[in-house]
């Protein structure tokens, strides 16, 4: 299994209360699966898949990443995990021309040797991205909402990780540019054999690109299902939590 959480469970301060966000998650995703994480607004998609990439430490659990337990992420666990962020105004830095955006973790990361290495490896997969070389000269204020999702997808791929989670990256775009980028998305992952944890509250979305499914309700995993079963269950289904019980990969 690339990528698992057991019994992951957090909290947060607000005001004098502490507010329980994860209850006990267990989910998985393994190599070049799509793994759709779904549920209503609120009940801790975001933070789950946050806790997976260290982003976010749980109170409890543990988190396994290619079966070795990951408590301090290294240098190497964070080259190889990335998230694309529903908000592209998360991952580009308003100043910045989109160029430096997508080469920053190259220059962090130490990749490229050479100023020609580092424009090869950023033109390489801000094509695949679907940008051309003149968005890479601009700011984010001059690009489309489109345009600034594939330079975060760009900048998330280019070091060529392992597992991805794609927090909700077309919910804020029109209906025919998600189609785009979900097409995109999942011919890169032809490509690479990337593996995605998904996180969306569309249910046709989910039905579209998903191999497996985990349904969140009020911060706990309720069910999970494979592909075959997501064609026959409703949305009410999904939201009263009438689903097969979250299987024993854990």
């Amino acid at each position: 299994m690339l990528m698992r959480c057991v019994n992951v469970s957090k909290s947060f301060k607000v005001g004098r209360r502490r507010i329980e966000v994860l209850k006990g998650c267990s989910i998985a995703v393994d190599e070049g699966e799509t793994v759709v994480l779904f549920g209503e607004s609120g009940c801790g998609k975001t933070t789950l898949g946050r806790v997976l990439l260290m982003l976010v430490k749980p109170d409890a659990g543990r988190v396994f990443f290619k079966d070795t337990e990951i408590t301090a992420p290294t240098r190497e666990f964070r080259k190889s995990v990335q998230l694309i962020p529903q908000n592209p105004d998360e991952a580009l830095n308003p100043r910045w021309r989109i160029y430096d955006s997508i080469a920053e973790p190259l220059r962090v990361h130490g990749l490229a040797e050479t100023m020609n290495e580092e424009f090869d490896a950023v033109a390489a997969i801000a094509e695949k991205a679907g940008l051309k070389e003149e968005h890479l000269h601009r700011k984010p204020s001059e690009l489309s909402g489109g345009e600034l999702q594939r330079a975060v997808i760009a900048r998330a791929l280019i070091l060529e990780p392992e597992f991805v989670v794609c927090d909700e990256p077309t919910s804020m775009l029109d209906v025919s540019v998600q189609a785009a980028i979900v097409r995109m998305l999942m011919d890169i992952q032809k490509r690479t054999g990337v593996s995605y944890l998904f996180i969306t509250h569309d249910l046709e979305l989910a039905r579209a690109i998903a191999d497996r499914m985990y349904v969140m309700s009020g911060g706990r995993v309720t069910g999970e299902l494979r592909k075959e079963e997501l064609r026959e269950l409703s949305r009410e289904s999904l939201i009263r939590c009438e689903l097969p019980r979250v299987s024993a990969r854990f």
